[in-house]
């Protein structure tokens, strides 16, 4: 009897979850906000106050743009920290944006830089990189744009955190990631080669 009820339960689920609308629908924030705003307001007014809060990091902090981590050309990410100068034992933070794999870039993506670089005491200064990746929007890459490819530069990136955390002396590298980026983060953890990730792994302290 439990386990006809739970039959009929899950089919009443999947029905209703069959149409590719329904998914759409259920996986979109933009849908689901509580400001009486549409779908295309609340998108706009996020990307309006991103690329507003990023702009005021690139003014006051330093910054270096586009370092290269993979092997397409929007496989690069941008570094801030609150001077060019950093001192050994540095927390670096890699974030990875959201945008359902096929929206938004590195440009909105320091918005988060200011308020971690600038808080931080100059014994623990923190180093914040926006992370931009080819999105599945943009076919001209091909198998890159696919999920499998995407995932596969997260590996790329992987690396190179690690080599540049090694290099600056860091004391813990962190990955975070917003919707369609937390997936990717927890992706790229779940599907590391750990002969290869095995000197940066000491390293990582932490995801979100």
């Amino acid at each position: 009897m439990a386990v006809s009820s739970f039959s009929k339960k899950n089919a009443i689920t999947s029905k209703a979850l069959s149409s590719l609308s329904e998914l759409d629908r259920a996986y979109s924030p933009s849908l689901w906000n509580n400001r009486g705003l549409s779908s295309e307001e609340t998108i706009q007014r996020h990307v309006s106050t991103t690329l507003q809060e990023s702009k005021k990091a690139t003014e006051e902090l330093y910054s270096k743009i586009n370092l290269q981590y993979g092997s397409t050309l929007k496989n690069v990410l941008d570094l801030y920290s609150s001077s060019s100068t950093v001192a050994p034992g540095a927390q670096l933070i890699a974030y990875v944006h959201g945008g359902y794999w096929q929206f938004l870039s590195k440009e909105e993506s320091a918005f988060l830089a200011l308020p971690i670089c600038s808080g931080s005491p100059a014994r623990t200064a923190t180093i914040f990189l926006a992370v931009d990746y080819v999105l599945a929007s943009e076919k001209q890459y091909g198998q890159q744009a696919s999920i499998t490819g995407i995932c596969q530069q997260m590996q790329e990136l992987f690396t190179f955190v690690g080599n540049l955390a090694q290099v600056l002396q860091c004391s813990g590298a962190h990955f975070i990631g917003h919707s369609a980026g937390a997936h990717l983060v927890a992706t790229m953890l779940s599907q590391l080669d750990h002969a290869q990730a095995s000197p940066f792994l000491p390293l990582v302290k932490g995801t979100r």
